[in-house]
């Protein structure tokens, strides 16, 4: 395990970064200590780096009472079970809030959490993980999700939890404050049940478990959203007399349909996560659920007279399991029922931005008919007109001789037999192209026709049946002669 360790450290020390500022990012500390008479939890405050690593350094040099130590005097004066939670915001790009990797390496190794965690940290994993193996006497544990990545060991000797909160602030998430008040409310309504060393692991699978449906609720929003824009989906049916209805309802801009489009996509991706999340709660149900759990650690703990207090603590927190699995037990189908949903509407989206770009090619395709139109009535203007001008300038020449004023007659047979000229050379070159392109468009469909006959001819024989036929052979190899 050592070398696993220290390949650990190196691949956190290449692949992490760290966003250096001017002003150093303050970090978050939540504190929760459990004594005889009550629990107590201190919410998050935020701490410069040089504070929190002088109260932890002080929190770890303050050890619980000894097992032998049997002044209640002095027992219920120090917390028999304590919380340490440090948060510490992560960017978008997976960069920490800390100056360097050297600060954070030395609150990890303050917290005594196995540097195993370290690569799955620096990698981002996802998943549930736990460790049983001790390290310095504590078992580590690890959670990573897209909201954030939690990694935190138990010494059962100090019946100490120390955590470390990788909050992913990203504006999707509302910059972390989601998943952090998730996780604060429910710290704060189970506090009470603080004794048992799975406590931080329940915690997660409630606030998993709740954040899980809260999600599904607001796709289920966004889609329905998404369908009032298509007028597509459930609720949205048309009947056949209202298909004019339909059509004028169905008729969107392109860019709404665009933004409609991105929205499901990020619709999708979200519930191909939420799929991920799925198996991870039925990962840490299985390891809750595993024989001997209960009682794992009760005899390393440094209080075992707590130990009927750490079980009946971890009773009240199973008991619940069964109601989480049952909020969740139809998380699968349900994600599934919606990603088809989803998918339903990417391919809405997209027939009805090919039938709007078709729409509008078709306005183009008729208004290019009304020009075409417009230009071919001005050039039938101008061949009706041409020659008459032109016989007119040419009858206003001072050079002409006198005889053809005299006879003005003339002008208008020439102008009227060039202008029926001009019209019927006209019409002859018009219907001679008109010809040539439906015989290229003819002779194109008697090949392609041709062509398919062949290629049945071709199918017809094959095996048997051109052992049956010689006729059909023969005339097959006529064809490809020709």
């Amino acid at each position: 395990m050592d070398e696993l360790r220290a390949l650990a450290k190196s691949t956190f020390k290449d692949w992490s970064e760290f966003r250096r500022t001017p002003k150093p990012h303050p970090l978050g500390l939540i504190k929760l200590a459990a004594t005889a008479h009550c629990v107590e939890l201190h919410p998050a405050r935020d701490l410069s780096q040089a504070q929190l690593f002088q109260e932890v350094q002080e929190a770890q040099e303050v050890r619980g009472p000894s097992p032998s130590d049997t002044d209640s005097e002095s027992t219920s004066a120090e917390p028999d079970t304590s919380l340490r939670l440090v948060i510490v915001n992560r960017a978008e790009d997976d960069s920490m809030d800390m100056t360097d990797a050297s600060s954070f390496l030395e609150l990890f190794d303050l917290f005594d959490i196995d540097p195993i965690v370290l690569q799955q940290l620096a990698l981002t994993s996802y998943g549930f993980h736990h460790y049983d193996e001790p390290y310095r006497n504590a078992y580590s544990f690890y959670v990573g999700t897209y909201v954030y990545s939690l990694a935190w060991s138990y010494n059962p000797v100090a019946m100490k939890t120390n955590a470390i909160l990788l909050l992913r602030t990203s504006p999707v998430l509302k910059n972390g404050q989601y998943a952090f008040d998730g996780l604060g409310v429910t710290l704060d309504k189970y506090k009470a049940y603080a004794r048992t060393p799975f406590f931080l692991a329940f915690i997660v699978y409630i606030q998993l478990c709740r954040m899980s449906q809260e999600v599904v609720l607001s796709t289920v929003r966004h889609l329905r959203r998404i369908e009032s824009v298509t007028g597509h989906g459930p609720g949205f049916g048309v009947q056949a007399s209202d298909l004019s209805v339909a059509s004028n309802m169905n008729r969107r801009d392109l860019h709404e349909l665009s933004a409609a489009a991105q929205e499901v996509a990020t619709i999708r991706v979200h519930l191909a996560n939420l799929l991920r999340h799925d198996v991870y709660l039925k990962s840490m149900a299985a390891y809750l659920e595993s024989p001997g759990l209960r009682s794992k650690w009760n005899n390393q703990l440094g209080h075992p007279e707590l130990a009927a207090s750490c079980d009946a603590d971890f009773d009240y927190l199973f008991h619940l399991k069964p109601a989480m699995k049952k909020l969740t037990s139809d998380l699968e189908t349900s994600l599934v029922y919606l990603q088809t949903r989803a998918e339903c509407q990417s391919s809405v989206i997209f027939s009805m931005m090919t039938h709007e770009d078709a729409t509008l090619n078709t306005e183009l395709a008729a208004a290019a008919r009304k020009d075409s139109s417009a230009m071919k009535s001005i050039a039938m203007m101008t061949m009706f007109f041409l020659p008459g001008t032109f016989f007119a300038a040419v009858f206003s020449m001072p050079s002409l001789p006198s005889e053809a004023e005299e006879h003005f007659w003339i002008f208008w047979v020439c102008a009227v037999a060039s202008t029926l000229v001009v019209f019927v050379v006209w019409r002859y070159h018009h219907r001679l192209m008109e010809a040539k392109s439906k015989s290229k468009i003819g002779f194109s469909r008697q090949q392609r026709q041709q062509q398919h006959e062949q290629h049945e001819l071709t199918r017809a024989c094959t095996g048997d049946t051109l052992t049956s036929n010689p006729s059909l052979v023969a005339e097959l190899q006529d064809i490809k002669s020709i």
